[in-house]
């Protein structure tokens, strides 16, 4: 029974040669051992004309200290005397076998092969396959099954053309990084109507999002469209926001956590309540801290002596109030140049602005949004003040990347 606790293990599964086909396909599963088990697996080896057991050892990367316990495994009289075309059971279960050389082959890389797996496509990164004279490994050239057919990824054509034939001979393709790309595009197109590749999307009228997509597929049937993109730069936030306006966006998953939910960014959200004097007054008391009163003629800010009257108010009551004190204006109704008016007079300073945020910072290349707003440079934080959005789903976009938001 296998304990799961203590020392990480590598265990292979093996396919024996036959005469059509001489290749083994190793798969590499890790399991966890509280000892390491005896070998339950092997890999069934035809002796060739000049092998030797030195040779087949090194030939599978086998430790030498391990020739005394095939010999036993096999049941050889003599070790130094093996004949071509006997069997030989090699241990396939030992660790070492896996870790020789490893680092040794750089990993393949290309973002096809992601998109691959958005598709459904199974990548192997791990085992290997063994032909006639070569080993093939899955981590420097990946093996891709796709909807009933196999594929051996040669990124930088580096296989002997021999090699490609025998791999071939087996059933399985070999394509290289142009032909990946066009099996992941005609894969693409086969799931919609219609494809268009490197384009931009405006969505929109008020608030203006422009974003930037690898392949974007549109249902001509349901008029969905859907985004595959072959980065996970797209922050959820962003593809809440996207999806409200009726694109869905599909990326490989992150390797690590970093984006936050919607809801929980890190900017804070102030929704201004009541009629247009009493959203002024709260307006002043949340980035000032100086409480105003909502009165008969407008709304008085005492600690400050301000008072922003309605136009109902006459003249001489005006001047009686500026005889008190008071430093008075008229209200417009006009609430954002209302509200300037005031805090210019508290004073705060305040800006007309179109809020540019591209994403992902650096690049700008994912997405850029546009919105206007009024910039408030409060003493404790900067706040960007706005009447209203074309989509809710704005509000968590902008406050996960760190706007503080008024909107009244």
């Amino acid at each position: 029974m296998v304990k799961r606790i203590g020392l990480t293990f590598l265990f292979f599964s093996a396919v024996t040669f036959s005469a059509a086909a001489k290749v083994y396909e190793l798969n590499i599963y890790k399991f966890v051992n509280a000892k390491p088990q005896e070998p339950s697996d092997y890999l069934i080896y035809k002796v060739k004309r000049g092998d030797t057991l030195l040779k087949i050892l090194k030939k599978f990367h086998i430790p030498p200290y391990k020739l005394k316990e095939i010999v036993k495994l096999n049941k050889l009289k003599n070790p130094n005397l093996i004949y071509a075309g006997s069997k030989l059971k090699l241990p396939v279960s030992f660790s070492e076998i896996a870790v020789k050389g490893k680092g040794k082959e750089k990993e393949a890389t290309s973002p096809y092969l992601e998109g691959m797996k958005l598709l459904g496509a199974k990548v192997e990164r791990q085992g290997a396959l063994f032909l006639e004279n070569e080993k093939i490994n899955f981590s420097k050239y990946p093996k891709v099954s796709f909807n009933g057919n196999q594929f051996i990824v040669d990124l930088n054509n580096s296989l002997k053309g021999s090699v490609k034939k025998e791999i071939e001979s087996l059933g399985i393709s070999v394509v290289n990084g142009t032909q990946l790309e066009n099996l992941f595009e005609n894969s693409l197109s086969s799931a919609f109507g219609s494809v268009q590749k490197n384009g931009n999307l405006t969505l929109g009228i008020n608030d203006v999002l422009v974003y930037h997509y690898d392949y974007m597929g549109y249902d001509s049937s349901t008029g969905e469209r859907t985004v595959v993109n072959l980065k996970s730069d797209t922050p959820a936030p962003l593809k809440k926001l996207l999806f409200s306006y009726g694109v869905r966006v599909v990326q490989p998953q992150r390797k690590c956590k970093t984006d936050l939910t919607a809801g929980e960014g890190e900017g804070e959200l102030k929704i201004l309540s009541g009629n247009g004097r009493e959203k002024l007054a709260e307006l002043v008391y949340l980035v000032s801290k100086h409480k105003g009163k909502v009165t008969e003629k407008g709304v008085v800010i005492p600690d400050c002596k301000i008072y922003a009257v309605l136009d109902t108010v006459s003249p001489q009551e005006k001047v009686q109030l500026e005889l008190e004190g008071y430093k008075v204006f008229t209200l417009t109704g006009n609430f954002a140049d209302d509200a300037e008016k005031l805090l210019e007079l508290i004073p705060i300073a305040t800006k007309k602005v179109k809020l540019i945020l591209k994403e992902p910072p650096s690049s700008g290349k994912r997405s850029t949004f546009y919105i206007k707003g009024i910039q408030i440079f409060a003493p404790q934080k900067e706040w960007f003040m706005v009447d209203s959005f074309d989509k809710l789903e704005e509000i968590p976009y902008l406050r996960y990347r760190g706007v503080n938001l008024i909107v009244y």
